[in-house]
């Protein structure tokens, strides 16, 4: 075969290797002559390594190595090796400050660090994964990949060694470039269950009604949907037609999975909403604590009288800690327990002075007032 163009689809077609059927969900390698005889040949990303080494096109990829090595290309080279900026510079012999430049657009690089470029690429075979490289900054990459290996996000978050509330930040906003460790240990989870840039499944818009729709459209069964959608349980289904409070992304994805299997209808593409846990209101609308109760104005007139042990003994239903703390925040001196005779002390400042500086506290112009009656 001359020089050839690689790119990645997906469509159902025959694996010219193995001449098996390739699904129409999975991606796979598609290699076309760029010259006379045109030849357009399909392949299993498996068999396509296998023809690859024994076939003699090793490196007649059109301008493989190269192409124009833009900013953008670079960092996912630097990426793909698994190097920081700081290795990445030393490796291509040239300053961390050039290259944070280059990286911005700002100037260019010579040939001898092309050289390297393309000498770092072809030692790490960057050539033969780029076309399907996972962009592990997208907020689709981690929650497919989850998606596609069964875990849920504890999972997830056990299997690389962070929190869950990363993996869970991680599905709302994708991974930063700059966890390089993070982004090789994906990469390794991908090629260990075969997961690649094809499987990427965008958001959809699914509501109760859609889905009712959908699946009578369809003409198949709820059992049919789950087994098309690879998945082990049906609660999807039935939290999607009225079980669950919200179709959440979990649900989309299955959702989408099988409605492409069966050939049934979709739903517009969307921007699915991470779930957030509701705002609780505040009193008279101030700012604080979540779930923190105002102080009245009788509690205010104590702090500062006695120790601080003796007034959060006395209110009941305040803490020890609580009491020191606005005491300090609302500027009033404190009594030390051995020099105190056992009789309350007149405030270091008059109890107006008090709740003004109380009401600057919580960002509020009229509350308390100066009378026992609780909100």
């Amino acid at each position: 075969m001359p020089n050839y163009e690689l790119r990645y689809e997906t469509r159902e077609c025959r694996c010219t290797w193995c001449w098996e059927t390739v699904d129409a969900l999975a991606s796979h390698v598609v290699v076309a002559s760029v010259g006379s005889p045109f030849l357009e040949l399909r392949f299993h990303h498996a068999c396509w390594s296998i023809y690859r080494g024994c076939s003699g096109i090793e490196g007649r990829e059109r301008d493989a190595l190269y192409r124009e090595w833009s900013p953008q290309r670079v960092d996912t080279l630097r990426m793909h090796a698994g190097l920081n900026q700081t290795e990445m510079a030393a490796r291509l012999h040239m300053p961390k400050e050039k290259l944070i430049a280059y990286l911005k657009g700002d100037c260019t690089l010579s040939h001898r660090q092309l050289s390297l470029l393309r000498d770092l690429a072809v030692d790490t075979k960057f050539e033969r994964q780029e076309a399907g490289a996972i962009d592990w900054s997208d907020r689709r990459a981690c929650l497919c990949l989850a998606m596609h290996c069964g875990w849920k996000a504890p999972d997830m978050a056990r299997r690389l060694g962070v929190a869950y509330a990363t993996v869970t930040a991680w599905w709302d906003k994708g991974v930063p470039k700059q966890s390089v460790r993070y982004w090789n240990q994906l990469n390794a989870i991908a090629r260990q269950y075969k997961f690649d840039a094809g499987m990427l499944l965008d958001d959809y818009l699914w509501t109760r009604e859609f889905v009712e729709e959908s699946m009578a459209g369809s003409g198949c069964s709820r059992a049919e949907w789950v087994r098309a959608s690879n998945s082990s349980s049906s609660f999807f289904i039935r939290g999607a037609l009225g079980f669950a409070a919200r179709i959440n992304r979990s649900m989309a994805y299955l959702l989408t999975k099988a409605a492409l299997r069966l050939g049934a209808p979709l739903p517009p593409r969307g921007y699915i909403e991470p779930k957030r846990r509701p705002p609780r209101p505040f009193p008279y609308g101030c700012k604080g604590a979540q779930g923190a109760r105002l102080w009245q104005a009788h509690e205010l007139a104590l702090l500062g009288t006695m120790p601080d042990r003796v007034v959060a003994q006395q209110l009941g239903s305040r803490t020890y800690v609580a009491v020191r703390h606005m005491r300090r925040a609302l500027g009033l001196q404190g009594m030390s327990s051995r020099r105190w005779q056992g009789t309350p002390v007149p405030a270091s400042l008059p109890l107006e002075e008090v709740l003004d500086r109380y009401r600057k506290h919580i960002h509020a112009d009229q509350f308390p007032v100066a009378t026992d009656q609780k909100v």
